[in-house]
């Protein structure tokens, strides 16, 4: 069974900047186990794109697309360390698109 991880992107109050959610924050998950990432319905986005510096999954991908359909990733066997991830998006403001990103780091750390 995969560990979820749901994403929360909210508009602030500002109506300028979005607040980005993870839960859990830090993962801690174990090499061949599963973690499924999230976006939680009725928020700002539709879809982010996750970023790894380096790839903990089997697959190999630093960027992985993420919807409101759980996608899951293995984490490869080798793969022992702390992997950090930030997330990009787009939303649509006044009529004009607008990149959102989150420059703090959520992390899956594979004991």
């Amino acid at each position: 069974m995969a560990k979820p991880i749901a994403i929360s992107v909210d508009q602030s109050e500002d109506k300028v900047h979005f607040d980005f959610t993870y839960v859990p924050t830090t993962v801690h998950l174990q090499p061949r186990h599963k973690a499924s990432f999230r976006i939680e319905p009725g928020k700002a986005v539709d879809d982010l794109l996750l970023v790894f510096e380096e790839s903990p999954f089997e697959s190999g991908e630093t960027e992985i697309y993420v919807g409101r359909v759980a996608v899951e990733q293995t984490i490869a066997g080798d793969a022992a360390g702390v992997y950090h991830y930030k997330s990009l998006g787009e939303v649509e403001i006044k009529g004009k698109r607008r990149l959102i990103y989150d420059l703090w780091c959520p992390s899956i750390i594979v004991d």
